[in-house]
């Protein structure tokens, strides 16, 4: 279940995808009904990937698998 985010009132720029892509995201978006464009399902999906609630909560997780890595390879 989508959770539906509008695309905010700032400046947005223009990107180009491929036609089947956006056929496919565009079928998504017309059978769901949880967003009213593809524009807004992209933002929506992007804004999802790119989120971090706390940057410093990544530093540490990219720490800690550093951290597994070099003691599985002898380092710690």
């Amino acid at each position: 279940h989508y959770t539906q985010k509008r695309v905010s009132t700032m400046e947005c720029h223009k990107v180009t995808i491929a036609p089947q892509l956006y056929r496919h995201v565009a079928a998504l978006v017309e059978k769901t009904g949880a967003f009213d464009s593809v524009d807004e399902y992209v933002n929506f999906v992007l804004s999802e990937l790119f989120s971090v609630e706390d940057p410093r909560q990544a530093d540490r997780h990219e720490e800690e698998m550093l951290r597994q890595r070099l003691e599985q390879l002898g380092y710690m």
